[in-house]
Formats: structure tokens, sequence, C-alpha cells
């Protein structure tokens, strides 16, 4: 049986920063948005929390941590 391992890639690449910042983008919509009053408690925040957490740490590797890794393995190769 083959996996497709895509998947689990791509969770690895985000693990860190998800597991860092999985806070911040909720505090932000908590902020905007006042979840108590519209009903939203229980499954619903966990929903909003964890998928607000994926897109977060998705835009934070692609745009943040994938360059610096690329410019410092240039600084490496030119110290080498």
């Amino acid at each position: 049986m083959r996996v497709n391992l895509n998947l689990f890639i791509k969770l690895g690449e985000i693990g860190f920063t998800f597991f860092l910042g999985a806070e911040i983008p909720y505090s932000l919509i908590k902020k905007v948005c006042d979840l108590e009053s519209s009903g939203f408690a229980g499954f619903q925040d966990v929903i909003i929390k964890f998928a607000a957490a994926i897109v977060f740490s998705m835009l934070v590797t692609k745009l943040v941590e994938i360059p610096i890794l690329k410019w410092s393995k240039n600084i490496e190769k030119s110290i080498s």
C-alpha cells in the first residue's frame, strides 16, 4: 500500500510555526469578531482556531522561514 506522504511533509514543514504561533491568529480573530455573542462555542471554536493556525503557519513558513533558510544556505556556501 502506497501512502501519499505530501500531506505529512507539508505538516512537518509548518509544525514548528504551528506549535509556536497557534494562538496568534485566533487572538486577532477574537479581537475583530465577537465570537461569544455570535454563538460560536465548543467544537466550532476549536475548528476556527485550528484552521486559523494552519493558515497562519503556512503563510509564515512560505513568506519567512523558507526565504531565510535559502538566504542562510547561500551565506554558508559563500563561506565554505
